[in-house]
C-alpha cells in the first residue's frame, strides 16, 4: 500500500475474505473506522490529497470495508459503523474503478441504514460534503432514491447465522422454498470448509441447473421442471490456497434444489445419473423434493480437473445427513 494515512494491510489474509455471511470485526476494521472517522473531520484540501494518493489496492479495501460494516450494523444497531463506512466510500475517487462497485457497498449501507430506521436522505447529504465531485453526485442519488432500491437490487441477500445477520449473494428472483435453504447453506458451507481440500466462498441464491443436466434428449423435459422449481441455494468453494497454490482454477458447487413434488426431484436425479459429462465431474443427490447436484470442473482449458467421479463421492454422506435434517426423509 502507498498511503501512510491507510494501514499498511488489507483483508487478503482473512480465510473467508469475500464473504459476508459472518464476518468478524477484526484489528483492520478498527483501524479503518478511525481512519474514516477522522477523514471525515479532516479540512477539504487534506481530504482531496488523501483522496488522489490511493492506490487500486487500497480502493478494493475501502469498497470491503464499506460492505463489512453493512453487516456490523446490521448487527450492532450502531450509527458510528454506518458513517465510518460512508465515510470510506467518500475517500474513493470513483474515475479511478469501476462505479458500480461503489454503488454496491453504499446499497447495501443503504440498506443498513434503513434497517436502523436512520434518516437515509440526510445521512448521504451529509457524507456527500466529503468526496469528489464524482462520489457526491452517486451520494446524493442515493439521498434523492432512497426507497428506489432493494437489497436484491445490489444482488444480496439476509441469512440469519448464531452470530446474526450476515448477508448473501442473490443471483435470482425466482425463491419460495418451504424448506428453510439458507439454513441448508450454512450448513453446507460448512462441509465444504470440513473438507480436507478446500475452502468455503460464497453462498448464493441461485438459479436453476439446467446447463449441468442437459442433453439433446432432455432439454424440453429440463425447460418444464425449471418452472417447478421453488427455490435453489448454491454453495461454491476453492482448492485451499495454502495448500494448492498453483491449482486456484478449479472449483467445486453445491446446489440444491426444491420442486414442487418428490417425483420432479427424482426425475432431476435420474437426468443427473443419465449425464456423462467430459469436461466436469457431477453427483446428484435426492431426498424428499430436495434435490441436489455436486459438480466439480477446472475453469481452464486443458487443465486437468481435481476431482473424479469417484473422489466427488465423498461428499455425499453429509450432504444426504444434511437434506435429511431439514426434510425428517
Amino acid at each position: 500500500m502507498s498511503n501512510a494515512f491507510l494501514p499498511q494491510e488489507d483483508y487478503s489474509t482473512i480465510k473467508h475474505r469475500y464473504s459476508l455471511i459472518d464476518p468478524v470485526i477484526n484489528s483492520l476494521d478498527k483501524k479503518l473506522k478511525e481512519i474514516a472517522q477522522a477523514f471525515s473531520k479532516t479540512e477539504k484540501n487534506q481530504r482531496n490529497k488523501i483522496i488522489v494518493s490511493l492506490s487500486s489496492e487500497e480502493i478494493d479495501t475501502l469498497l470491503m470495508f464499506g460492505k463489512r460494516v453493512a453487516v456490523f450494523a446490521l448487527r450492532g444497531g450502531s450509527a458510528d459503523w454506518i458513517n465510518a463506512g460512508l465515510a470510506a466510500c467518500a475517500m474513493i475517487d470513483v474515475k479511478r474503478m469501476d462505479y458500480r462497485d461503489l454503488y454496491t457497498s453504499l446499497g447495501l449501507l443503504r440498506h443498513a441504514i434503513e434497517k436502523l430506521n436512520l434518516n437515509a436522505e440526510e445521512i448521504f447529504r451529509q457524507t456527500a460534503l466529503l468526496g469528489t465531485p464524482e462520489s457526491s453526485k452517486i451520494m446524493i442519488h442515493f439521498a434523492e432514491n432512497v426507497h428506489n432500491y432493494t437489497l436484491y437490487s445490489w444482488g444480496y441477500d439476509e441469512i440469519e447465522t448464531k452470530n446474526g445477520v450476515g448477508l448473501i449473494w442473490r443471483w435470482n428472483d425466482n425463491y419460495s422454498p418451504t424448506y428453510n435453504l439458507k439454513k441448508i447453506g450454512l450448513e453446507l458451507f460448512d462441509l465444504i470448509d470440513k473438507d480436507r481440500e478446500y475452502i468455503a466462498q460464497k453462498i448464493i441464491v441461485g438459479g436453476f441447473p439446467k446447463v449441468w443436466l442437459k442433453t439433446e434428449d432432455n432439454e424440453p423435459d429440463l425447460n418444464g421442471l425449471e418452472h417447478a422449481m421453488r427455490g435453489c441455494i448454491l454453495v461454491d468453494g476453492i482448492l485451499a490456497p495454502d495448500k494448492y497454490p498453483h491449482k486456484r482454477n478449479q472449483t467445486l458447487t453445491i446446489r440444491v434444489i426444491e420442486m414442487e413434488n418428490k417425483e420432479q426431484a427424482k426425475q432431476l436425479a435420474i437426468f443427473a445419473a443419465e449425464k456423462k459429462p467430459t469436461t466436469y465431474v457431477m453427483e446428484g443427490i435426492k431426498t424428499a423434493n430436495l434435490f441436489c447436484l455436486v459438480t466439480a470442473r477446472s475453469i481452464m482449458k486443458e487443465v486437468e480437473n481435481f476431482e473424479t467421479q469417484e473422489s466427488i463421492k465423498r461428499f455425499s454422506k453429509g450432504i444426504n445427513e444434511i437434506l435429511v435434517k431439514y426434510t425428517g426423509n
